[in-house]
């Protein structure tokens, strides 16, 4: 089975597709808004050029009609100019020039700066030498671009011509503060919301606020205001609460929503390519299990086919060797019993060898022919009394015990236990006997016991021999492994294989705790029986 690869194209792909979409739509919605503001703006901008326009020209039409007037009675020059000054407050000066400009009559605004002297009366003469007069030609209205007569003070100045019988007989020159006429035409609202630049000849005539943010930049709108001669070009920007006030959130709303859309779209793909690609890791597994599980069994059909003719193989070859060995046997006794005289001692040494070593592995055969019989042996496990288990064994040893002088002794054994009577036999006599054989200098002292658990008994074989080294107490259970030569000890070294055999028919376990020159234990377990539930299956 292929093993599934996450792919990252689809898992991506709709994230990017609606960050795309929502970014779209909010440089849409953002553009749009910031063209509505533009158009806020613009219209403002206009209305203020229509303001700026109406009020100078009501200003104009006023200095007109009196410089009528005064054309015709000059009798209350002082008189009109005051109450044109204290009408219109913009108007800080008016004064009366002959047609070569020489000054006449001067009206003062309470408002204005100081008194005009002689140096300020030369600065405005130049700006009215700059205009060209000619009669018929001269214009009804001129308006001067900004001019600085007081330090501080900006001023534009309005030049009307008195005329009459068609002549020019002189000027009426109204001037005018330019902070003070912008303020008084401006409205209160339009300062709250928007900063306004005015620029004549491109020199700076009215500023009412610090250098304008990059922000308010962009929205700026430019418009030009042309009155009799005069070229004003006005800048109106929105400040920033006019621009917030204007925008909506709505832009950076779906923004955000496209790419939490985005994220969260992407992630359920994820999670679910994810899913789909541990189910095929956790099909592949499950196939290799079974494929494993299905080939263990093969090798354990085939090794308990192998053991089980392995073990049939023993069983008939150790038993169809004791014959021709027993016959070798005699063969050879016979040798020695009427050969002995003619031979030499070699000879009998070699006779003595041959039987010894026949006799040795008649013993061999016979304890692999037992444990032959373990394995083949089916397993059909009664109620036993362990006890006279025990005693059997102790009886079938009686001759083993009395030569070596041993001690038995046990503490209460179990009146049932779940086993085969015959093998449990053998197993204790193999285990006590074993504690005979490798005994120490001292007399041999071997006891039993039995402690009982929740589900089962644990028997305990104990001596006072030579010991085991603890590295050796896996190995001993092995068959035919030995620690000692035959010269020492006895044995084909198939006993406590023989025994572990039969703990493991009775579904125990067989080990051994020692120390060495101190004596081993030797431990195994049995199935326990509940003796209630023992009579209620009786019963049954």
């Amino acid at each position: 089975m292929k093993l599934y690869k996450l792919n990252w194209f689809l898992i991506l792909l709709p994230a990017v597709l609606i960050i795309g979409i929502s970014t779209f739509l909010w440089l849409g919605l953002k553009n749009y808004e910031d063209n509505q503001v533009r158009f806020t703006v613009q219209i403002e901008s206009e209305n203020l050029r229509n303001s700026i326009s109406t009020h100078l020209e009501s200003r104009i039409i006023a200095l007109q009609n009196l410089a009528k007037r005064w054309s015709i009675d000059s009798s209350s020059l002082n008189l009109d100019a005051n109450l044109y000054i204290a009408h219109y407050q913009s108007c800080q000066y008016i004064l009366l020039f002959d047609k070569l400009f020489n000054y006449k009559q001067i009206a003062k605004s309470s408002t204005a700066a100081q008194s005009l002297n002689l140096e300020h009366l030369k600065k405005i003469r130049q700006v009215l030498s700059n205009i060209n007069i000619k009669n018929k030609e001269f214009p009804s209205v001129v308006v001067s671009n900004s001019v600085e007569i007081i330090p501080g003070y900006r001023y534009f100045l309005v030049l009307i011509p008195i005329v009459t019988e068609s002549n020019i007989n002189g000027f009426k020159v109204g001037i005018f503060g330019v902070t003070t006429f912008i303020s008084n035409t401006i409205s209160k609202n339009f300062t709250t919301d928007y900063s306004l630049e005015i620029y004549d000849d491109n020199k700076e005539l009215y500023l009412d606020h610090l250098p304008i943010p990059k922000q308010q930049n962009k929205f700026q709108s430019v418009t030009k205001l042309n009155i009799h001669n005069a070229i004003w070009e006005l800048k109106v920007s929105p400040k920033v609460e006019k621009i917030n006030k204007e925008k909506t959130y709505l832009p950076v709303i779906i923004l955000v929503l496209g790419f939490l859309m985005g994220a969260i779209l992407s992630w359920s793909m994820y999670l679910a390519q994810r899913e789909k690609q541990g189910r095929i890791i956790l099909e592949k597994t499950n196939q290799d299990l079974e494929n494993h599980i299905l080939a263990r069994k093969e090798v354990e059909v085939e090794l308990a086919r192998s053991n089980k003719e392995l073990e049939q193989f023993a069983y008939i070859a150790s038993h169809d060797l004791q014959e021709p060995l027993h016959m070798i046997t005699s063969f050879t006794q016979l040798l020695q019993d009427e050969y002995m005289d003619k031979l030499d001692d070699k000879g009998n040494e070699y006779i003595k060898q041959a039987i010894s070593s026949s006799q040795r592995m008649k013993i061999l055969i016979t304890d692999l022919l037992e444990y032959s019989k373990v394995n083949k042996s089916k397993k059909i496990l009664k109620k036993v009394n362990f006890a006279v288990v025990f005693k059997n064994a102790v009886k079938n040893l009686s001759h083993t015990i009395s030569e070596s002088k041993a001690v038995i002794t046990n503490n209460p054994l179990p009146e049932e236990v779940d086993g085969n009577s015959s093998q449990l036999v053998q197993l204790m006599q193999n285990l006590i006997s074993n504690a005979i054989k490798y005994r120490s200098k001292e007399q041999p002292k071997i006891h039993v016991k039995a402690n009982r658990t929740n589900n089962e008994w644990i028997f305990s074989i104990s001596d006072n021999g030579i010991g085991i080294d603890p590295k050796y107490k896996e190995s001993i259970f092995e068959i035919f492994y030995r620690l000692h030569s035959m010269d020492k000890y006895s044995g084909t070294g198939i006993g406590l294989a023989i025994s572990k055999k039969i703990v493991e028919q009775h579904n125990g376990t067989l080990w051994v705790e020692s120390v060495p020159a101190k004596g081993s234990t030797f431990y195994f377990t049995l199935p326990f029986i509940n003796k209630t539930e023992s009579s209620e299956q009786e019963t049954n």
